[in-house]
């Protein structure tokens, strides 16, 4: 696979920008007799096994995150690069390794039937907000084999250096707040006695009250307990120095157990009216959590092939709980 990963690491894909490796996919398949065809932008396939009552979906993301600054970089990003057995490029872990390990799988399949049906999708937006994988799980809940399947499961050759298995993780919800007060001159703050500023303080020092709360209200006995991070503040205007502010936002990265999740605006309006009555949630968004039982097909082939091998929670998110949301159990496990 090194010299497909190598192709793979050279063909830029930043989320958006993933129909170049799109078409590099679907040449490849063709060329190596895999019957593909294209998605919503995605590439899929799919091979028929010897029983098709049971469905396996393999899934890769194939957009990577940005280059960020070049000069940080030892290397060009898109020229791969071997070093003590490890190879280096943009996207070389997250997640080309996988979609290349996948590729090979879909041309061993070609040739040999495999013992259930299995869908191979190499999805775009997968650092953005999922929607490649969104958009295959709603088309393929479509298709008339759906309907005939008893066991449908994903796996997501996600990097867990083939050395663990991901079976769930945290939702998350990106809060913005905002609070609106009276403005006015510098001059005179006693005309202003609540600022934005002031009442925005007020809430970050009682947003920890909040999380202890949901600790104890909406803990998960496997993914744990909601955490709150305050990732932006913005008041005021640079140009006008002797304003007090009228109007504050705040933005939150929320961290949902499945219990909490649908309640996470009213929870924090609830918090909010509490502190000051013009303090709310503008918007709210974001993907919720997923998690695999114990008892799915996956999660017990691991455990009786490879007992060594741990089963954990992640700490970040992905496409994980778009499957599980719709009630298809998954589990990750990729190199890198």
């Amino acid at each position: 696979m090194e010299g497909l990963l190598g192709e793979l690491i050279s063909i830029p894909s930043q989320s958006g920008n993933e129909k170049r490796l799109a078409e590099y996919i679907a040449r490849w398949m063709d060329q190596h007799g895999v019957e593909r065809f294209e998605q919503d932008g995605n590439v899929v396939a799919y091979i028929s096994g010897k029983n098709p009552e049971n469905c396996l979906i393999l899934n890769g993301h194939i957009d990577t995150v940005g280059v960020g600054d070049p000069g940080r970089w030892d290397s060009n990003p898109f020229e791969p690069k071997v070093a003590d057995g490890k190879m280096y490029g943009l996207g070389s872990s997250d997640m080309k390794a996988g979609v290349a390990v996948l590729m090979g799988l879909s041309a061993l399949y070609a040739k040999e039937q495999p013992e259930c049906d299995i869908w191979f999708s190499f999805v775009r937006g997968e650092e953005i907000d999922g929607h490649g994988t969104q958009s295959f799980i709603s088309w393929f809940q479509q298709q008339p084999q759906a309907a005939i399947y008893k066991r449908v499961e994903a796996l997501i050759a996600e990097p867990t250096d083939a050395s663990f298995i991901e079976i769930g993780h945290r939702g998350n919800q990106f809060v913005k707040i905002a609070v609106e007060t009276d403005s006015g001159h510098a001059s005179q703050p006693e005309k202003v006695p609540n600022p934005a500023i002031k009442v925005a303080g007020k809430i970050i020092k009682q947003l920890q009250e909040l999380e202890d709360a949901w600790a104890s209200d909406f803990a998960h006995e496997q993914l744990g307990t909601p955490t709150i991070a305050l990732t932006g503040i913005w008041a005021g205007d640079l140009k006008a120095p002797n304003k007090i502010a009228g109007e504050a936002i705040m933005q939150l990265d929320v961290r949902t157990t499945p219990e909490l999740h649908a309640k996470t605006s009213d929870e924090i309006n609830t918090f909010l009216a509490d502190i000051y009555d013009k303090a709310k949630v503008v918007s709210c968004e974001g993907s919720p959590a997923g998690w695999t039982d114990e008892s799915a097909f996956l999660r017990q082939i691991f455990k009786s092939y490879f007992p060594e091998m741990q089963q954990q929670v992640m700490r970040g998110s992905s496409d994980l709980c778009f499957f599980t949301d719709a009630d298809i159990p998954a589990v990750i496990f990729g190199p890198g």
